[in-house]
């Protein structure tokens, strides 16, 4: 049969930090197809990649310091959702200019900015924010990955919103067997991206007035 295997850490953190972490928790040094390899050696330089060679050391230090100080910013939740918000995405903007769009810093700042633009009810910012991740997750997750599931229903859900769905179809129809193969036909997560799913069906096969009533009261959570 096929192999289990459960990650003690976020997988996508960088490698070194990894280690650290399961040496201090756990105690052992971690050896597993993740952590060791040419494969795995590829992934783990896509996750502090820079947008150029030629990006001076005090520029890297500089995004990395700002993108760090923005996510404990968001983390604390210091000051309103919206002049958070606005700190993270400048911190995004100018990280932008340095970090690859892999790189985890600039991951984590993109996760604080949709979770944020969901609280105030910003959808185009969520849909553009979310959208940014998708690269990074399917990067530094395994393939078929419920976080990687997870990220395509939240951006599928938000779309559907929005009434793009055409491209809410193909995120949600993404998103479901990767859910069901984690969770199990009972899960709420599960059965909502699936709900989802069809009202989206049906709004696209000329049937969804009812999805439609649906979508505009029920915004994506």
């Amino acid at each position: 049969g096929e192999e289990v295997t459960i990650a003690y850490v976020d997988v996508a953190t960088p490698l070194v930090q990894r280690k650290a972490d399961l040496k201090e928790r756990y105690l052992f040094e971690c050896e597993c197809g993740g952590c060791s390899g040419e494969e795995a050696e590829a992934r783990e330089a896509s996750k502090v990649a820079w947008k150029s060679d030629h990006v001076s050391e005090e520029l890297r230090d500089e995004a990395l310091k700002l993108a760090e100080e923005a996510c404990i910013s968001a983390e604390k939740m210091r000051g309103s959702a919206d002049e958070v918000l606005e700190r993270v995405l400048e911190a995004c903007a100018k990280c932008e200019v340095v970090l690859d769009p892999l790189h985890v810093s600039l991951m984590r700042l993109r996760e604080h900015a949709l979770r944020l633009s969901i609280t105030i009810a910003n959808w185009e910012e969520a849909e553009r924010q979310c959208e940014a991740t998708i690269a990074p997750y399917r990067a530094h997750y395994p393939e078929g990955s419920p976080l990687v599931g997870l990220q395509l229903a939240t951006l599928g859900k938000i779309k559907a919103f929005l009434g793009r769905d055409l491209e809410a179809r193909n995120n949600l129809s993404e998103a479901a067997p990767l859910l069901l193969r984690a969770f199990g036909q009972g899960d709420p997560c599960v059965k909502e991206t699936e709900e989802r799913l069809r009202e989206v069906m049906w709004s696209m096969d000329g049937l969804g007035e009812m999805a439609e009533r649906t979508r505009a009261i029920q915004p994506p959570r």
